[in-house]
């Protein structure tokens, strides 16, 4: 579901696919409206396992979760910025540099 554009007529078929080298195709031939840049897309009943298998791959930063309840919604867990994506990781002593200074944890 284009979830900005819930109300729109299905105007399209189209792959869904992600962003890395990962081969994730995740719905093929989905009917959609007219999607742009910006869009948000929604995976509706994806599973227990979803969520807890997503992975940082390509350094790509995790999507947020939303639980939906009836005709309510609320964020469970806010989309990962890249900053966090990075912040577990630490410069070891010998290689920082001034631009990169070994992290204080």
């Amino acid at each position: 579901r284009v979830a900005n554009r819930a109300e729109e007529p299905l105007t399209r078929t189209a792959d869904i696919v992600g962003k890395s080298c990962g081969g994730e195709m995740l719905l093929l031939d989905a009917e959609v409206p007219d999607v742009e840049v910006g869009d948000v897309i929604a995976l509706e009943d994806t599973g227990a396992y979803i969520e807890s298998l997503a992975c940082n791959f390509n350094a790509l930063p995790r999507p947020g979760t939303v639980l939906v309840t009836g005709s309510e919604a609320e964020w469970i867990k806010h989309p990962e910025t890249i900053d966090e994506v990075y912040a577990r990781d630490i410069i070891p002593a010998n290689l920082a540099t001034d631009e990169h200074p070994r992290s204080a944890r």
